[in-house]
């Protein structure tokens, strides 16, 4: 009785926590990911916030172009790469600084270093002063700039009508799966503006930056953000490509990812719950089936046996003779039946018959008689 108590209130208990789940899945399925304006970007990076941004590899890596650090930085096949950027500006100084790199976890890539690359640690982040250069004026390139990447897709357990900038960051938290790509750091003073942009053949024949002619073609490509200095009674501003180049997460992010931490570790408890019980399930279906065989044959071989018992000791003593006349016996009936089966009275209309009696000879004599 107390066993029977405590097997009902478990299964409530799995009841209600499912029922919660389910609850919290569909939650997570239907809410919103709207995407962020630019303004609401530009203000809070001014505000020294940290931005998160999503860009798509094939725009700013692209597959045509053969250079190793591209090639790099395509290794892993992912469709986006994840970045955050961070402006700080001293008030005494008004000297701006701009950070960008993978904003990855901290102990992750310290367990990664330990166990893959103890002697050279991956560098998450770049720092740079954001201010027109001290030296001649002109385009400047900087040196190339390798970073470890956040690389993402947008399946997995992330359904297709989120944003991309949501889909990626949700995937990654999962994958963790990141990439060593090289940035450079162009400046044009004449403009002030300075842009981070993705290396490649673009800047091969600058391997160690420097000036650069100011007629140099980008060939389409753009910067992963452009910066506008105003000057240092003002904070500069800052672009970046719009959908589907780059995105950032919306609003509903944190509530996302907040329910995603709720499902993934319940659903994974159950998942690995699931298993063994699967494996009890399929083992009692197999005995079961294994059970109903022997019964099977069990029946058709007591049948069998029962014919043969019967055969050998209850049958009638038959001879052939008898067999011959029950024979004969079920033959005369049926022909008796097949006898009786035509009316006595049924007349066999012949036509040919009838067309003779019709004629004049016949008729004459018929006459004369």
């Amino acid at each position: 009785m107390i066993f029977r108590r405590l097997l009902l209130r478990f299964f409530k208990f799995v009841f209600y926590i499912a029922l919660v789940w389910f609850s919290f899945a569909i939650l997570y399925l239907s809410l919103p990911s709207p995407v962020p304006n630019d303004d609401s970007i530009t203000a809070s990076l001014q505000s020294g916030q940290i931005i998160t941004r999503v860009f798509r590899v094939d725009t700013f890596f692209l597959y045509t172009d053969s250079s190793p650090s591209v090639q790099q930085a395509r290794s892993t096949g992912k469709m986006n790469f994840i970045m955050q950027f961070e402006h700080s500006r001293d008030p005494q100084s008004r000297i701006s600084n701009l950070v960008f790199g993978g904003g990855s976890n901290p102990l992750l890539e310290n367990f990664h270093d330990v166990i893959y690359d103890p002697v050279g640690p991956r560098i998450p982040y770049h720092n740079f002063t954001l201010r027109n250069s001290d030296q001649e004026k002109g385009v400047w390139l900087s040196p190339p700039i390798e970073l470890s990447i956040p690389a993402a897709d947008m399946d997995g357990i992330v359904p297709p009508w989120i944003a991309t900038a949501d889909a990626a960051k949700l995937y990654w938290l999962v994958n963790q799966d990141s990439a060593d790509m090289t940035f450079r750091i162009r400046r044009v003073d004449s403009e002030n503006i300075v842009e981070v942009w993705a290396d490649g053949f673009l800047w091969s024949d600058y391997p160690e930056g420097g000036r650069i002619p100011a007629n140099t073609t980008t060939n389409g490509l753009k910067p992963l953000v452009s910066i506008r200095l105003h000057g240092a009674d003002a904070p500069p501003s800052f672009e970046f490509p719009p959908l589907p180049a780059s995105s950032s997460p919306g609003i509903m992010y944190p509530v996302r990812l907040a329910l995603l931490l709720f499902l993934l570790p319940i659903g994974a408890i159950a998942l690995l719950i699931s298993f063994p019980l699967s494996g009890i399930f399929h083992a009692l279906i197999e005995i079961v089936v294994f059970l109903l065989n022997v019964a099977t044959l069990g029946v058709v071989c007591a049948a069998a046996y029962g014919v043969y018992w019967w055969i050998k000791n209850e049958r009638p003593s038959l001879t052939v003779s008898d067999v011959r006349e029950g024979v004969d016996t079920v033959l005369a009936s049926a022909r008796a039946r097949g006898a009786s089966a035509q009316s006595p009275d049924e007349v066999i209309f012949d036509p040919e018959a009838q067309n003779e009696a019709d004629t004049p000879d016949n008729t004459g004599k018929e006459a004369k008689s």
